[in-house]
């Protein structure tokens, strides 16, 4: 009696997982993003603002944008001066002043939103492809370092 209680639950499982891969094949594309390689170059000035580089080499499969959030918190100033450029194609993104969940291909925006949040999003141009794309992001976040008589802080 037993034998067959097990023999159902292996029925069982054995559907629904062929149910789940049918629903998986179904939607036919498997969104995603691999970083293969980040590289950092950040400079603090003298008045306290600290400038990032970002140069990112992504695998990108069906995706359309990419999202890079901060978290703000009151210990430092803003996040200015932003740009974003397609090293894969030498070209600088256009910047738009409006939030969007897909964003226009070759554009994007950075932007303050809901919940403290720092958002630079932009748009791939590969939501009917895969591969890989390198792009630079640029940025300068203020007040970072502040100057006292004796010390000096860094948040």
């Amino acid at each position: 009696m037993v034998k067959k209680y097990i023999k159902a639950i292996i029925i069982i499982c054995v559907f629904i997982l062929i149910i789940l891969t049918m629903v998986k094949m179904s939607t036919g594309v498997n969104n995603q993003q691999f970083m293969n390689k980040i590289n950092y170059d950040i400079t603090l000035h003298e008045n306290g603002d600290m400038a990032i580089v970002e140069d990112w080499d992504i695998y990108i499969s069906h995706t359309n944008t990419i999202f890079k959030n901060f978290d703000i918190s009151n210990k430092f100033g803003e996040i200015k001066d932003v740009t974003v450029k397609d090293l894969s194609s030498n070209t600088n993104l256009t910047k738009i002043d409006e939030e969007m969940y897909h964003v226009t291909t070759d554009c994007y925006y950075a932007l303050e939103i809901s919940g403290n949040k720092f958002e630079i999003a932009w748009g791939t141009g590969m939501e009917n492809r895969s591969g890989n794309k390198k792009y630079q992001i640029t940025y300068t976040i203020t007040d970072v370092v502040s100057d006292y008589k004796d010390c000096q802080e860094w948040y």
